[in-house]
C-alpha cells in the first residue's frame, strides 16, 4: 500500500542525506563486488549497476579504525520490502581489524534495489546497535527491550512517521552525526534467456548458499 511505499521511500532519501565517513574514529572500509557469468568485478558505490537474476552480489566490510563500530545492513527492494541482510541474529560489533562479509543472489521482484550500511561507533558498556527494527512490516517493539539510542529513535520517526514506543536516551554522543552511512544501489532484471517468460516465483534478493 501508499503507506508501506512511503517509509520505504523516507527511508532511502534521509540515508542518502546522511551518506559520509561518520566520526573521524570510525573508518568503515565497505565494498561490493558482482560475480557473473565465471567473472568477478568491483562496482563503485555510487553507481547504479544494472543486474540480472542469477547474479551474485558480496559484500566486504572492514573495520580500519581503532573504534569499534556496530554494524547493520538493510535491503530496499523494488517493492518496497526492507529486510534484515545483517546481522541477523549474529553479534554485530566489529572490533579494529574485523572483517564481515556475505553474498546474495539476485532474484525477483526486479526494478531499482538498495543496499543501506550503518556503521555506529560501539558505546562503551552499552549493548550493540541493531537496526534491524526498520524492516517491513515494522516491528512492534516489546516491553523490557532495550532503550533506543539518538540514532535509532531518529531513524524510527522519519521511516514509520510515528514515535519509536521504546524509550529514547538522549546522551551527549550523537550517535547520528558520529555514524558512517553507506548507500549501494542497482538495478535488477530477468536474465536475459527468461526475458520473455512470465515468472510467477516473486522470491526476492536472498542469501547465497
Amino acid at each position: 500500500n501508499l503507506k508501506t511505499a512511503a517509509r520505504a521511500i523516507n527511508l532511502v532519501r534521509m540515508v542518502d542525506a546522511m551518506k559520509g565517513e561518520g566520526d573521524p574514529g570510525v573508518r568503515l572500509d565497505f565494498e561490493v563486488k558482482i560475480k557473473r557469468a565465471g567473472r568477478e568485478e568491483a562496482i563503485p558505490l555510487e553507481r547504479l549497476e544494472a543486474l540480472q537474476a542469477g547474479d551474485t552480489i558480496c559484500w566486504r566490510a572492514v573495520n580500519r579504525g581503532s573504534v569499534p563500530f556496530d554494524l547493520t545492513l538493510l535491503l530496499v527492494e523494488a517493492g518496497f520490502e526492507v529486510k534484515e541482510l545483517y546481522p541477523g541474529g549474529s553479534h554485530n560489533r566489529l572490533g579494529s581489524g574485523e572483517i564481515e562479509e556475505k553474498c546474495l543472489v539476485v532474484r525477483e521482484p526486479f526494478g531499482i534495489d538498495r543496499m543501506l550500511v550503518f556503521a555506529v561507533p560501539a558505546r562503551f558498556g552499552a549493548q550493540a546497535t541493531n537496526l534491524s527494527f526498520l524492516t517491513q512490516p515494522p516491528i512492534r517493539t516489546r516491553a523490557g527491550s532495550a532503550p533506543m539510542n539518538d540514532l535509532e529513535a531518529m531513524l524510527a520517526e522519519a521511516a514509520f512517521g510515528e514515535e519509536p514506543t521504546r524509550e529514547v536516551t538522549r546522551g551527549p554522543t550523537r550517535a547520528l552525526v558520529r555514524a558512517a552511512v553507506k548507500l549501494v544501489q542497482w538495478v535488477s532484471r530477468a536474465a536475459e534467456a527468461k526475458k520473455e517468460r512470465d515468472d510467477k516465483g516473486g522470491q526476492g534478493t536472498h542469501p547465497a548458499r
